[in-house]
């Protein structure tokens, strides 16, 4: 049905062509032989011609030719090239590419759900001009904001801070996957967009899953998954420079260039960009690069080989303080009350500085017609953190010194340290006076996380397919704190009064660069395995698969204990999972669907180690989650609807609040059971090229229980219980 949606545009450009008197054109669109899925950027010339083109995002063609017989010639990467011949009067016709052996539906084994996982689910794609259109200077979650069941928003302005919820479930609760490899937290399952802003220039596609999905590696992904695809190396040689600029000073520099494929059989994609500026909310500044590069060669028969490197160093100033009304009113929405100025120049109490990467070797091996293999190997280093502020000796915070503009005022802030006269005794008798009492500090989150993943694809007969895979994954992280700027003063003192083992020795004495208060990590170890079977016949689809995986939890903290007694116990929880689905399609144009499946899930290490200590939380259990879901669609030429209904039943959940809010005190919940219902509805009517479309989501998102929660100080030392 995907090649009837293209008739209205086909005759469209049959009307140009024939109303170009004297001239004529060839025009035409060009389709997957298998899915009928239009192909973008294919590759269109005519042999006896210098002349050519190349397919738009709807596969659509236009080309001048000259009068007579001529051979039209189509290459794309990953297809079998294509010559045909063509006369006058050849326009309007669909031109079928058919994937090599090892092409981009074997490369979607591990990176893409793909066409078949889309008929047992509600699944939405969202190509790379439209991620381009929708972007522009927003965070990449709002590129998904037209998807019923997601609300995606900036948190405070800064750049690349958003959050994303999916059927009523946070972040955490939602697989991010990047070409197929899960990318969020290992510690919490948290999203950290401000980690990706280079990311929209080098995404070729984006799919939303809803529900329990079909991801094999989603093993968080209860509200669904969001899978992007980056771009391969192009088949074409080329290149291009773009430069973007906003009304509030934002600026992006982008160059690209492709090789083609090499005499050496490589294909070589490299992708580099530059950006700044004041941004949009006051003190929200942002600075950074990204970098993309991608290769690939076929070293043999039936192998391919693909490289893929990308990043994108940043810093930002961020406005996590919640504004008051009255503050909206006098200031306006972009008032930020986190930062001032300081000698010409601003200093921001909340700024977040990362560099993530991302490196894979992918090997895809086409064992037989029957067989398919694909491996991927990872490194996806992380090394970074944010400003923080600690205080000694006063019950202020840098925050309660503001100026008459609703600045910070950090010539307030100097005086105060530097006038401070009150003593201090350390345990060598010493009295020191002149210590700063508002400091400063960064708070640093660096790790080292590494996997390898294999899936197996194996096809009994025409219409049963089964598929197994393998997961391994090493995640190690560091998480600390240090003096960053004594604001006038001549030290800080860390008494250690919070920490389990005391001062033990210890230089009470901070200056920048030491550690304080925080020196702590996490070691995890993941093995995940699970086995799928679909079967697929006259328009009748069907799933049903099972996973176990194994997590092995482990934390170590040099602050609250000495080193000998650093390492905790080591905590080992299995988990499970188990997910079916189903379709019929009914007269081609319309479909039936039925998803579902359990979750036996591990809390996550944050919930383990809740306390802050090497301390297993008590009352701790995996998390139980039921779903199921139903829908319904229809696929015309012209029209497109759907509509669907879901229910989940989530019982055990466990959360940490308030994690990294300077402003609230963290707060841990176990044991909360929760229900979300929902239904979602869709269209979209389709004439030529103006496309209108309207979206409806309902949800009911309860709490069905109450449970006491633990509230921590700045100290991470239970303060109170409360019920929740």
């Amino acid at each position: 049905m995907k090649r009837l949606k293209l008739i209205p545009k086909l005759l469209f450009f049959m009307a140009v062509t024939s109303t170009a008197a004297g001239q004529q054109s060839l025009s035409g669109c060009v389709v997957d032989r298998d899915s009928e899925s239009p192909l973008a950027g294919v590759h269109l010339q005519l042999k006896n011609q210098k002349s050519g083109t190349v397919t738009d995002q709807d596969g659509i063609f236009l080309l001048s030719k000259t009068p007579g017989l001529d051979t039209l010639m189509a290459s794309f990467q990953g297809y079998q090239a294509l010559q045909v011949e063509v006369d006058t009067g050849f326009s309007g016709r669909v031109f079928y590419l058919q994937e090599n052996s090892i092409g981009l539906s074997g490369i979607n084994v591990m990176a893409s759900a793909g066409v078949a996982a889309a008929k047992a689910f509600t699944m939405h794609h969202i190509e790379a001009s439209v991620i381009k259109d929708r972007l522009g200077d927003n965070t990449y979650p709002e590129a998904m904001a037209f998807v019923p069941g997601v609300y995606a928003t900036r948190t405070g302005g800064g750049a690349g801070d958003a959050a994303l919820n999916l059927r009523g479930f946070k972040q955490d609760n939602i697989a991010l996957l990047l070409n197929g490899i899960p990318v969020s937290s290992v510690e919490n399952g948290l999203v950290y967009w401000n980690n990706w802003l280079g990311l929209a220039e080098v995404t070729r596609s984006l799919e939303v899953q809803k529900g329990i999905c079909s991801s094999a590696f989603g093993v968080n992904a209860i509200g669904g998954a969001v899978n992007i695809i980056t771009h391969g190396p192009e088949a074409l040689p080329g290149g291009s420079a773009s430069h973007s600029y906003t009304s509030y000073g934002n600026r992006k520099t982008t160059v690209a260039f492709n090789t083609g494929k090499l005499n050496s059989g490589w294909s070589i994609s490299f992708m580099g960009s530059a950006f700044s500026g004041d941004g949009y909310i006051d003190g929200t500044y942002t600075a950074g690069a990204g970098y993309f590069l991608s290769a690939s060669t076929h070293p043999r028969p039936g192998h391919l080989l693909v490289f893929t490197a990308l990043g994108s160093p940043e810093r930002h100033g961020q406005r996590n303080a919640r504004l008051t009304s009255s503050e909206i009113r006098n200031y306006g929405i972009t008032y930020n009350k986190e930062w001032g100025f300081y000698n010409g120049k601003i200093n921001n109490t909340s700024e977040n500085f990362y560099s993530k990467h991302y490196f894979t070797v992918n090997h895809y091996w086409n064992i037989s017609k029957k067989a398919f293999l694909a491996t991927s190997a990872y490194f996806l280093p992380g090394k970074g953190g944010g400003k923080w502020s600690e205080h000694y000796g006063t019950e202020l915070s840098v925050n309660d010194f503001l100026n008459a503009g609703g600045q910070i005022d950090w010539e307030a802030i100097y005086a105060f340290n530097q006038l401070n006269s009150e003593p201090f005794t350390l345990p060598d008798g010493t009295s020191v006076s002149g210590y700063s009492r508002l400091i400063q500090t960064v708070f640093h989150a660096d790790h080292q996380w590494s996997g390898w993943m294999s899936t197996l694809d194996y096809s009994l007969n025409q219409h049963l397919t089964i598929k197994a895979g393998m997961h391994f994954r090493y995640f190690k992280s560091s998480l600390y704190e240090t003096v960053a700027d004594l604001l006038g003063g001549g030290s800080f003192i860390d008494d250690y009064a919070w920490s389990l083992r005391g001062p033990d020795g210890r230089a009470m004495l901070k200056n920048p660069g030491d550690t304080l208060k925080v020196n702590n990590g996490a070691l995890i170890h993941f093995v995940h395995g699970y086995a799928q079977a679909t079967y697929d016949r006259n328009g009748f689809y069907a799933f049903f698969s099972g996973s176990v995986n194994i997590n092995r939890y482990q934390r170590y903290d040099n602050y609250n204990y000495r080193p000998e007694e650093a390492w905790s116990e080591k905590v080992v929880l299995p988990g499970y999972d188990l997910r079916f689905g189903a379709s019929k399609t009914l007269c081609k144009a319309h479909r039936i669907y039925l998803n579902g499946g359990y979750f036996n899930r591990v809390p996550y290490f944050k919930y383990v180690f809740g306390s802050y200590s090497n301390r297993i939380s008590g009352a701790l259990s995996n998390e139980k989650i039921g779903s199921v879901e139903a829908g319904y669609s229809f696929n015309g030429s012209v029209f497109f609807a759907r509509i669907n209904a879901y229910y989940t039943r989530w019982n055990d959940r466990s959360f940490l609040a308030n994690e990294y809010d300077q402003f609230l005190d963290p707060v841990l919940v176990k044991g909360l059971n929760a229900r979300h219902t929902g239904l979602e509805a869709e269209g979209t009517v389709r004439i030529r090229s103006i496309t209108a479309g309207c979206v409806l989501a309902a949800g009911n998102y309860l709490w069905t229980n109450n449970v006491q929660a633990e509230v921590y100080n700045t100290h991470h030392v239970v303060t109170d219980t409360l019920q929740v």
